[in-house]
């Protein structure tokens, strides 16, 4: 998979649910390179609304924080010898050799593209609420308590989370996107 096709699953997708129900409003969210995503759709302006978890500057800040994250663990769990850090893993990719993060693989092209795939200025913090003609986008950076949604935080193995705060947090505002649309409606 590359950038490209994930951003066409999401606009064929949203094109999908806008033209199945086109009375009800459509709002996008993603997290980190999900929010990328969401918001190059956005722009196309197929949606109503956009919610942006913890959007990155770029796809690669997000790559770059799972890859520091997966190697980490990969510090505590492995013998010294085995261990191998994110750098090298970066050389790797760099050097035109595919690495496997997370039992995914990581093609060089997918690490060489993820510098291009960029998230739109306005969208970014410290603008939280930003009004794009007649449509509204959210930006929240998550907190450290959202891990493994996002970095900086750390899980044990064993935990098991619950998210309904984060979504408790944004459904008054999911709720003003929907009224304002039927609002607006003829």
């Amino acid at each position: 998979m590359t950038f490209k096709d994930w951003r066409e699953d999401v606009q064929l997708l949203a094109e999908w649910l806008k033209n199945r129900t086109p009375t009800l409003p459509l709002l996008l969210h993603g997290l980190e390179i999900g929010a990328i995503l969401a918001a190059d759709t956005f722009t196309g302006g197929v949606a109503d609304g956009l919610l942006l978890w913890s959007p990155p500057a770029t796809a690669n800040q997000a790559l770059r924080s799972t890859l520091l994250r997966w190697t980490g663990l990969e510090q505590l769990l492995k013998p010294g010898a085995e261990r191998v850090t994110a750098a090298h893993y970066i050389r790797q990719l760099e050097q035109g050799i595919a690495v496997e993060v997370e039992g995914y693989r990581w093609s060089p092209k997918l690490w060489h593209e993820s510098f291009e795939w960029k998230m739109p200025a306005a969208f970014l913090p410290p603008h939280k609420d930003v009004t794009v003609t007649h449509h509204s986008v959210r930006s929240v950076n998550l907190p450290r308590q959202a891990a493994p949604l996002i970095r900086g935080g750390f899980v044990g193995y064993d935990e098991v989370k619950n998210f309904d705060w984060l979504f408790a947090e944004e459904a008054p505002w999911i709720e003003a996107q929907a009224a304002s649309r039927f609002q607006t409606q003829p």
